[in-house]
């Protein structure tokens, strides 16, 4: 023998719930009615609302019906139904909730206010606001309050705070009124009209920057600025390789801060809780002159140098010797180098001559640079300079006579001190031409024991440079 077995459930009552759970209410007072069919999805029903047996809301296929104004009309026996989307046969309906609307109401003198926080003049959509029905004289009382925009009724709250999200549609001028929780049957006068103007625009802050001429060390002030500006603190970021990086600043408003650092800034603002962000400004870069005096300085500093030598010219910052520099260099029209530091060593020539400047920039920021140095002339010879003789003989009587001969030299130019050093070569008819023994003393005076041919030269300079020798004396 089979046994086949079948379960049947019994299908749950629709419930019609009324918000807020008031029996009675009083004329100009809203009411949402809710339809619950406690079965399957809300989606699955069309609902209707009926009073006293007979059609109150027509077919709808949402389950809340909201009356935005009763009157004394209105008062009667409740009841929703609901009708299967896909059966029109399958319907159920919940049982009667009593409804009593009446003009009689106890009215409450104290004074209603409307507050708001935070209490900023422009609102922008997307940002969180309460508003509160102070009643004034009844702050221990426990209330049930009621708010109505531009004369329309839109929401209840059973506290006398109301915390929502603000858009467009939420501008206008906003009143309240409340009841005792525990006697329903007094309520106080509607408070006076706040205005709320919400924009949907998000605000652009305004970057701006002090004078960024400042001496190394100094620092830049920058701004940054939300209009309205009530509430607003502000973040920072600095442009480093392709990305911005968000900078340290304190829990303080920031919206005054001073940098060291050149480079591209942008800035945002935040306010409120949770946290609202305006956008971000527009990029701007800040390049900073260093107000310190700048001079090109030269080693050697010989005031001619000839073609071939080795110089070094050094930019001078003032005020700056700790500081890490990366500097230019450029005659009238062009740049010619960059070095990656204040010295540049080069071997001169003729084209070399020429006024020079400079100016640096500090490694670690190329948005930070000195001014300008004032010019620095250097003039360069392609000939080697020359030299001729003077000499002066000493005879000295003794038991044996002899002279003693002392040759001078002297340099063609005048600018013979700028030789540090000088060699000499003798010969004679029959002994070919040798350098003699020197110590490394300036040697531009000796003294010799012995006629011949002489000759010299200048020698300066690291690496060593070395004059055109001199004429031929013989002694």
């Amino acid at each position: 023998v089979n046994f086949i077995f079948m379960f049947f459930t019994k299908s749950k009552n629709a419930v019609l719930t009324i918000e807020p759970n008031w029996s009675t209410f009083y004329a100009g007072e809203f009411v949402t009615f809710i339809c619950d069919m406690n079965e399957g999805k809300d989606s699955d029903w069309y609902y209707q609302l009926r009073r006293n047996g007979e059609e109150f809301f027509p077919h709808q296929p949402h389950k809340n019906f909201r009356v935005q104004e009763l009157d004394t009309g209105y008062s009667g026996e409740f009841q929703c139904c609901g009708y299967r989307m896909s059966s029109s046969s399958h319907s159920k309906c919940s049982k009667a909730v009593t409804v009593i609307v009446s003009d009689l109401m106890e009215t409450v003198s104290n004074k209603v206010v409307v507050t708001r926080r935070p209490n900023w003049p422009q609102m922008f959509s997307g940002e969180m606001i309460t508003l509160t029905c102070e009643v004034q004289g009844g702050e221990t009382t426990e209330w049930t309050c009621e708010w109505s925009r531009d004369g329309s009724n839109i929401h209840r709250t059973n506290s006398k705070d109301w915390t929502f999200s603000v858009s467009e549609s939420s501008s206008g001028d906003y009143m309240c009124q409340c009841r005792r929780r525990d006697d329903s049957h007094s309520s106080t006068q509607w408070s006076e009209a706040i205005s709320l103007s919400v924009s949907t625009d998000k605000p652009t802050p305004k970057l701006t920057a002090g004078s960024t001429t400042i001496p190394v060390g100094g620092s830049v002030t920058v701004s940054c600025s939300v209009e309205p500006s009530a509430g607003w603190k502000y973040r920072w970021f600095r442009k480093t390789s392709d990305t911005f990086v968000e900078f340290s600043t304190n829990n303080e408003e920031n919206r005054d801060i001073t940098v060291r650092q050149g480079g591209i800034y942008r800035c945002h603002g935040e306010r409120g809780n949770p946290s609202f962000y305006s956008h971000s400004s527009y990029e701007k870069s800040i390049e900073i002159t260093f107000s310190n005096k700048v001079v090109v300085t030269q080693q050697p500093n010989w005031p001619l140098v000839f073609s071939g030598e080795t110089i070094t010219l050094t930019c001078e910052v003032q005020g700056g010797e700790t500081t890490e520099w990366t500097c230019e260099w450029r005659r009238p029209g062009f740049v010619l180098y960059r070095t990656n530091s204040k010295d540049w060593i080069f071997n001169v020539s003729e084209s070399s001559s020429g006024d020079y400047m400079c100016r640096c920039r500090s490694r670690d920021d190329w948005f930070s640079s000195t001014q300008w140095s004032e010019a620095f002339t250097l003039s360069v010879s392609g000939e080697k300079s020359d030299f001729i003789f003077h000499f002066a003989t000493i005879c000295i009587k003794t038991k044996t006579m002899f002279c003693l001969s002392r040759l001078v030299l002297v340099h063609t130019h005048t600018y013979i001190t700028y030789y540090k050093k000088y060699r000499w070569w003798r010969r004679t008819i029959n002994t070919p031409e040798a350098e003699i023994s020197r110590n490394n003393e300036e040697s531009r005076d000796i003294t010799v024991t012995q006629g011949g041919i002489y000759r010299c030269d200048g020698e300066r300079g690291n690496p060593s440079f070395y004059s055109q020798p001199s004429n031929d004396v013989t002694i």
